[in-house]
C-alpha cells in the first residue's frame, strides 16, 4: 500500500498538456482533498472522457510540518489516452535555479481522484535532474485504487550507471519495497540538462476497467513496453512533438 501524506501494445504518441508555472509555485500546505476538477467530483473514469490528474511539487522534509508548502496543478487528460504532462518553463525555474519555497531538492507525485503515487526525486542539490517519469493510474471499474511509477531505468545511458534509488515517502525517507519500481535515471544539471530535456514533465498511462467495465490500455504504449535500444529514441521523438 501507497504511504499517504498526512491529510492528505499500441504505438501512439502522447497528447501533450502544457501548464503554465505561475499556478504551480502558487501552492500552499493545505488538507488534502483529492484530486478532482470542480464539475467533476466523485464521478467514476470513463475511457474517452476528460478526467483529473494532478501534479505535486514539494521540496524535502516530511508533510506534516506546520509550514510545509507544496504546489498543485491540475490537468484534464482525455482517460486512456497516452498523455504527457509538461510543466512549462518548469526546468528553469525550478531545477537551474534555488526557491526558497521548496529548497534545493524538489519532489513530485500524481495524485487522480482519491490515490496518490509516493515521491519522485526530481531535482537534487547534488546537480542530478530525473526527467523520465511515467505514472501508471491502476483503475477498477472507474475508481482509481492505486498509481505506481514505471521503470525509469530502461534504456538509461552509461549501461545503467546512472540509475539511482529516488523514490520517498510523505515523511521524506527513501521508499523502497521489493516487486516495485523505486529507481531514476538521472541527467547532469551542468552540462546535459536544458528545458527541452529536463523540464519536470510525466507521462500517465492507465490500465484496468472504466466506470462501464471497457478495458483501459494506454498502459501497453509505455515507453517501458519497447525494447531498451529504441527507448532514448523514442524519447526523443516524443519531445519533439511537444515542442
Amino acid at each position: 500500500m501507497t504511504p499517504s501524506p498526512p491529510s492528505l501494445a499500441r504505438t501512439r504518441r502522447p497528447l501533450s498538456l502544457l501548464f503554465p508555472l505561475l499556478l504551480l509555485l502558487a501552492g500552499a500546505r493545505a488538507a488534502y482533498e483529492g484530486c478532482f476538477s470542480p464539475d467533476q467530483a466523485g464521478e467514476l473514469l470513463v475511457a474517452g472522457q476528460k478526467t483529473s490528474v494532478c501534479l505535486l511539487v514539494a521540496g524535502g522534509g516530511s508533510w506534516s510540518q506546520e509550514d510545509f508548502q507544496y504546489g498543485r496543478l491540475l490537468f484534464q487528460p482525455v482517460a486512456d489516452d497516452y498523455t504527457h504532462l509538461t510543466v512549462k518553463g518548469s526546468y528553469y525555474t525550478l531545477a537551474s535555479n534555488d526557491l526558497d519555497n521548496f529548497g534545493t531538492d524538489i519532489y513530485v507525485h500524481v495524485a487522480s481522484q482519491n490515490r496518490y503515487s509516493t515521491q519522485r526525486l526530481y531535482s537534487s542539490r547534488r546537480g542530478e535532474v530525473f526527467p523520465f517519469l511515467t505514472a501508471v493510474v491502476n483503475v477498477d471499474k472507474g475508481e482509481v485504487v492505486s498509481i505506481s511509477w514505471d521503470d525509469s531505468c530502461a534504456g538509461c545511458p552509461g549501461n545503467n550507471k546512472r540509475c539511482q534509488e529516488n523514490t520517498y515517502s510523505f515523511d521524506g525517507t527513501q521508499f523502497k519495497r521489493d516487486g516495485m519500481f523505486t529507481r531514476g535515471c538521472y541527467l547532469r544539471r551542468q552540462d546535459e540538462c536544458t528545458e527541452k530535456k529536463c523540464g519536470l514533465s510525466v507521462y500517465v498511462v492507465w490500465f484496468g476497467t472504466d466506470k462501464y467495465g471497457q478495458v483501459l490500455d494506454s498502459f501497453h504504449s509505455r515507453l517501458t513496453a519497447f525494447p531498451q535500444h529504441t527507448i532514448l529514441d523514442k524519447m526523443n521523438q516524443l519531445t519533439d512533438f511537444i515542442d
